[in-house]
């Protein structure tokens, strides 16, 4: 699952979704693009804000 599908379904922002869970903008901006894979640690922290289950950014589309 993409993080960038889920904010626009959402209506969310990458800086919003950085404020309500401590990740860097910067970091966040990777993750949401791809350009850097999310860890294990980040996968929860997101998934706890979004309130999904964190294993869902693992999956294959």
């Amino acid at each position: 699952m993409q993080l960038n599908k889920i904010l626009k379904c959402r209506g969310l922002t990458v800086k919003q979704l950085s404020e309500q869970t401590g990740i860097k903008y910067r970091t966040m901006l990777k993750y949401s693009c791809g350009e850097r894979k999310l860890t294990v640690d980040a996968a929860k922290i997101i998934g706890k804000a979004l309130n999904i289950n964190w294993w869902l950014f693992f999956e294959e589309e």
